[in-house]
Formats: structure tokens, sequence, C-alpha cells
């Protein structure tokens, strides 16, 4: 078992469960697997279990977090770090009576709450070689995605990116219409 097998099952093992997005996520999704090494790994983390996500994580020797972006004072959106294995981003959400969400910018500094959709925690875990990953549903990847490309303040949509949009939507949402696909969006 490698170092990042051995952080995967120590993810999947934690309560509340621990659901992850990105690149990995898509992968196991669409692939079956980790098709190939990735840096980091992507989980959302609600505000009011931070402090609580944080001493899981230091248990599993991510101790020391930077704070990665945070368009509001005072309320980090994405905390990094370094540790055995792959780096760790953990995107922050916080909920109200219309659902989970997590604030972006756009260009203009104009601030946005984009909320994910109903089903975002109803994916069944995967089970992959002995692991199993706790992944946010397949519409709520893809309107994650959606939305960071969208507001834009990360820059412009990478041609990985949009090849991934195309197989989440092939695979999972090709039921779905454009209007179902598109990501809820309020100005805050």
């Amino acid at each position: 078992m490698t170092r990042d097998d051995t952080f995967m099952r120590s993810l999947s093992e934690l309560e509340p469960p621990l659901f992850i997005f990105g690149g990995m996520a898509e992968d196991v999704l669409v692939h079956g697997h980790p098709r190939w090494p990735h840096s980091d790994l992507d989980a959302f983390i609600f505000r009011d279990e931070v402090e609580l996500r944080l001493a899981q994580f230091a248990r599993l020797g991510y101790t020391d977090f930077d704070v990665w972006y945070q368009p509001r004072p005072r309320l980090p959106a994405v905390f990094h770090a370094t540790g055995p294995g792959l780096d760790l981003e953990a995107s922050v959400l916080d909920r109200d009576a219309a659902g989970a969400h997590f604030v972006m910018e756009d260009l203009t500094s104009r601030l946005y709450r984009v909320y994910l959709p109903a089903d975002a925690f109803s994916h069944p875990p995967v089970p992959v070689d002995g692991l199993v990953y706790r992944i946010v549903s397949p519409l709520a990847l893809y309107q994650t995605r959606a939305a960071v490309e969208a507001l834009g303040v990360f820059g412009p949509p990478r041609p990985k990116d949009g090849a991934a949009q195309e197989r989440l939507r092939r695979i999972y949402l090709a039921n779905r219409d454009d209007i179902e696909l598109a990501p809820r969006i309020v100005p805050l």
C-alpha cells in the first residue's frame, strides 16, 4: 500500500464523511480509479466543521495549513497543506436556508454564492482497489467547475477542464439540459 493509499483510506474513515471533488474525484467516477498521479486532493468542508477537520487532518500529518483563497475578510474559503503524500486543498462551504454554497468573487471583486445542487452529498461511496472514495455528485462536480470558469477569478479554463466537463456530461449527465446543468450563482 502506498502513502497515498494510506492517506485515502484514512480520509474515507473520517466522520462525518469527507467528500472530495476536482480532478481525482472526476478520474474515479469516469475511469474507475485515479487514472494518473495527482499532486493534490480537493475536499469540501463546512465552515462550522473547520476546527474539527483541521484537527482530523493534523492527525493524518497535515499540520501547517495556509489560507490560499479568502474573498471575504476573516472567512477563509480554501485552506492548503502539504503533508505525507498528496497536498490537501480544503474548500469551505457555508450553509443557509437555500443550501450548501461556497463564496467566490468575479474579476471585478464582486462576491457571489455558488450553490451546490441538492444531490451534492448523496452520491454513493465508490470502492476502488480496497479503498472507498466519497465523491460529490457528478452534477456537483460539473456545476462547481462551471461556476469557477464563469466567474473567472482563477484564470481561463484549461483544455483538460473542458474535456473533463464533456466526459461528466456524456457519462452521467446526458439526460440534463443546459438549464439543469447551469450552476446557481447568486450575488452576495
